[in-house]
């Protein structure tokens, strides 16, 4: 999954800001309209560790999500260089690479993700995927199998809908596992 986000280049506005979108994503599991909603103010340092401090999420539901250092170095990267010292951390990059608007929509991370997985040879992903992933990264030790999650069903780490085929979900294999995805089975691998 990695390749999801390394592959965009790290020299251009828009690179700079899909890597430190897609990274969040994966490693945090937002949802597309908690990332879009993401404020400068929101990221904190707390005992020498960062955070996104008091996300209200679905719901209405707050909480705090730990930032791993590599996800860090990707959204100083962007904030550094987009300019960002207020609002919204993710804002639209024209051709040009000149940073403007108050901030991106759910859809614009929709176009991002499914862009980047084409890149990437991935194939059929979608945003809520990452987060399928971050949550099977995030809590390892939580068995799931059909008759848990019923359908959609998770198998290694990704959610499958109906109008996915199983070449997408072989191709997520290799991605993850760097297998043939030959096999695949529900639950933890």
């Amino acid at each position: 999954m990695k390749d999801l986000w390394q592959l965009l280049d790290e020299n251009k506005m828009k690179g700079k800001r899909d890597r430190a979108l897609l990274s969040l994503l994966l490693a945090c599991g937002l949802r597309r309209k908690e990332a879009v909603c993401l404020r400068l103010r929101d990221l904190e340092q707390r005992e020498n560790h960062w955070a996104i401090v008091d996300l209200v999420g679905k719901g209405g539901h707050i909480r705090t999500v730990p930032i791993p250092e590599w996800v860090r170095e990707q959204l100083e990267n962007w904030i550094t260089a987009a300019g960002v010292e207020d609002g919204k951390i993710f804002r639209h990059v024209d051709r040009f690479g000149n940073v403007w608007g108050g901030g991106l929509t759910v859809k614009a991370v929709w176009h991002i993700v499914k862009q980047s997985a084409k890149k990437a040879g991935i194939g059929n992903i979608a945003p809520h995927d990452l987060r399928s992933y971050a949550e099977r990264r995030i809590m390892p030790n939580r068995n799931l199998s059909f008759q848990d999650v019923g359908w959609p069903a998770v198998i290694s780490g990704v959610s499958i809908r109906h109008n996915r085929g199983l070449s997408n979900l072989r191709s997520l294999w290799s991605c993850q596992h760097g297998g043939s995805g030959d096999v695949l089975e529900a639950g933890n691998q």
